[in-house]
């Protein structure tokens, strides 16, 4: 963890920016923007060593994720999110259009396998 006296925080001091961002909501999708966002920062302008900078780009592969099953789910269930919200994140982290088409394959592909195990089952899958 890194902290700073400048202010990254675009909802102002103190506030909980997981209030009212649970899954399924385009607060969700900020949440997630802003979290690969503060992850990226971290890691320029903080992270020294090779360590701290392949455990900040550990975890912001798995916001990258993130961001792109919450853009999918935004998508199919709300329609198209705000282009500012996506934008932001193609600024700040580059790579998330790099492996968004094969990453919503392979989240369309993990889909397709619980739906068949359940039928099969009977059973939701987790």
């Amino acid at each position: 963890m890194a902290f700073s006296e400048r202010v990254a925080c675009r909802l102002g001091k103190g506030v909980n920016i997981y209030e009212a961002s649970g899954w399924g909501t385009e607060g969700a999708l900020e949440r997630t923007v802003d979290f690969d966002g503060l992850l990226t920062r971290m890691r320029r302008l903080y992270a020294r060593t090779e360590g701290q900078k392949s455990l900040l780009s550990g975890r912001i592969a798995v916001a990258r994720r993130d961001f792109i099953r919450n853009l999918l789910h935004e998508i199919t269930s709300h329609g198209l999110p705000s282009a500012g919200l996506v934008w932001r994140q193609l600024r700040q982290d580059p790579w998330t259009l790099a492996v968004l088409i094969p990453e919503s394959i392979r989240i369309a592909l993990e889909r397709k396998k619980h739906s068949l195990e359940e039928s099969r089952t009977g059973k939701a899958q987790p």
